[in-house]
């Protein structure tokens, strides 16, 4: 009678590392691109967040503030000074200024905006959903000196003015009619992380001019 013996067959433990090993090799570029591409894609996230936040900051402060509400400071400080006023307090224009500022101010700023005597000053800081970090600055400068404007007369000549003939005193006790607006918005591409704290964080500034068309 004859034995037949059965031989098994099967992967020896060496043979199982060595595939994982062959197989990480194989996956490891594949996932070292999927990682590139996610960071990229937050890093352009980021930057759009910053710069849409910018523009918006901007464009509230040019088009929608009115201009006593803008004072000069690095920062500056939103705060109409009007509501301080005994008989103007009680204006539609000057309530309607006031709840514009509390309301729009913090959300275009972000955090820490507000001042303990509830004023707003144009240094905040937002935290986006992905848990980035935008700071936004806003400083603002009166050119109420040395500036003078030309005017073009009937008989084609021109007269110069001085500020003091062509406005009012505003609430700072200062003959002005345009202020520069220079916004800053700093981010960081870390989540987390205060723009201030990263030495690698980006900046962007935009410069726009406010004139005095109230009066």
């Amino acid at each position: 009678m004859v034995m037949i013996k059965k031989i098994k067959s099967g992967l020896t433990f060496i043979e199982v590392v060595i595939a994982c090993l062959l197989l990480a090799v194989l996956l490891l570029p594949v996932f070292n691109f999927l990682n590139n591409s996610v960071k990229e894609t937050e890093r352009i996230y980021v930057e759009v967040m910053a710069t849409s936040r910018a523009k918006q900051i901007m464009d509230t402060i040019l088009f929608q503030l009115p201009w006593r509400a803008l004072r000069e400071g690095n920062p500056c400080i939103f705060d109409d000074p009007l509501k301080d006023d005994p008989v103007k307090k009680d204006y539609p224009e000057v309530k309607g200024s006031v709840q514009f500022i509390s309301d729009i101010i913090p959300e275009i700023m972000g955090e820490e905006c507000k001042t303990d005597d509830n004023k707003f000053k144009g240094d905040g800081i937002y935290k986006s959903e992905k848990g980035f970090w935008i700071r936004a600055r806003v400083k603002v400068v009166d050119l109420d000196k040395n500036l003078s404007i030309n005017i073009l007369k009937r008989d084609g000549s021109f007269k110069e003015f001085q500020l003091n003939e062509l406005t009012s005193k505003d609430a700072d006790g200062k003959y002005n009619l345009v202020k520069k607006v220079i916004v800053q918005v700093k981010w960081s591409w870390l989540k987390g992380l205060d723009p201030n704290k990263d030495p690698r964080a980006k900046s962007l500034f935009l410069v726009g001019f406010k004139s005095n068309l109230e009066g």
